[in-house]
């Protein structure tokens, strides 16, 4: 420290004032400093990062597939509650009722695949044709794209429920979502119907019937 002299009286005018003042170096403690912004991950975090990725693909593929399989199981259910309410109509109106497959939701399409969609209709006659008489009770529209849907071996288009409930013939239905989603509705002739992962024979469900 540098100690000032004071002046001597007289030196300087009246009212004039003076101070002994000093100066000290400022120390490193006294220098404050700001953390540095630190941009980009650490190899853990990009890993983690990764990590959490892979797992939301994982689960975003996973309900992808679920979801068609829920699409397919649908139009499967579709199916059989539309042979319940055939099998229902014959017994209440005391008359024969037909389900057949239909391309353009009016008439009978005399083909097994019945993918482009089904009537249901009362078949006064019997002969499996909706006649101008027959009342067309139900229609159903194509299925969705990618699903195959055939009677039996190829022949049938047909299902026929008579007023005491019976149903002929007796057929499996295979149905066939994209390649995984395969099941078949086995039809008896008590009317009954089930589902099946396998033909009514035991052997694996063929999708490629025409």
């Amino acid at each position: 420290m540098k100690l000032l002299r004071l002046p001597v009286p007289g030196q300087f005018p009246a009212g004039t004032f003076f101070c002994t003042c000093h100066w000290q170096k400022p120390t490193d403690s006294l220098v404050s400093s700001r953390p540095v912004n630190q941009k980009g991950l650490s190899l853990l975090e990009a890993l983690v990062s990764l990590s959490i990725a892979s797992i939301l693909g994982i689960m975003a593929t996973g309900a992808g597939s679920m979801l068609r399989s829920y699409a397919a199981a649908t139009e499967l259910n579709g199916l059989m509650a539309d042979m319940a309410y055939a099998r229902i109509a014959a017994i209440k109106y005391r008359q024969t009722t037909t389900i057949c497959a239909s391309n353009d939701g009016s008439n009978c399409n005399r083909g097994s695949a019945w993918e482009q969609g089904w009537i249901i209709f009362t078949d006064a006659d019997r002969d499996r044709l909706r006649d101008p008489g027959d009342r067309l009770l139900r229609v159903q529209g194509p299925l969705s794209k990618g699903t195959r849907l055939n009677q039996g071996s190829g022949y049938y288009y047909y299902i026929m429920y008579r007023p005491t409930g019976m149903a002929y013939p007796n057929a499996t239905f295979t149905f066939c979502h994209e390649p995984r989603y395969r099941r078949a509705i086995i039809i008896f002739r008590s009317g009954r119907a089930r589902v099946s992962t396998v033909s009514s024979s035991g052997d694996a469900l063929n999708c490629d019937v025409s």
